[in-house]
């Protein structure tokens, strides 16, 4: 018998079928400092889907969201019952091509560490 601490537990879904997850980009999470912009877009979204999950980019084209704002959103999205995990997108300029950092410049390799 396994003993119940090492069972997973599921989460509810939404849906009987599935679980639906959408991925908010660093341009978007950045934004979610704001609660009010926050709260007036999730519910256009929730209005048209109901979401168990959201993934919450941290980095993109160099911009790092501040771990106050990650905060505020993690707290929104789990008082409403939505699971959060994070995202990272190692892209210098997404609009050049989506230019990425390249690993064999030593520049590049420590601000992917800092990004980290």
């Amino acid at each position: 018998m396994i003993p119940v601490s090492v069972i997973p537990v599921l989460s509810q879904s939404n849906y009987k079928n599935f679980r639906v997850a959408v991925y908010s980009r660093a341009y978007e999470t950045q934004q979610m400092d704001d609660l009010n912009w926050l709260d007036s877009t999730w519910q256009i979204i929730e209005n048209q889907v109901k979401v168990d999950r959201i993934y919450l980019e941290t980095h993109r084209d160099l911009i790092i969201v501040s771990d106050e704002t990650l905060q505020k959103a993690r707290n929104f999205f789990q008082k409403r019952g939505i699971q959060t995990a994070g995202g990272i997108t190692y892209t210098v300029n997404e609009r050049n091509r989506f230019e990425t950092f390249c690993y064999s410049n030593p520049e590049h390799r420590q601000k992917v560490k800092e990004i980290a």
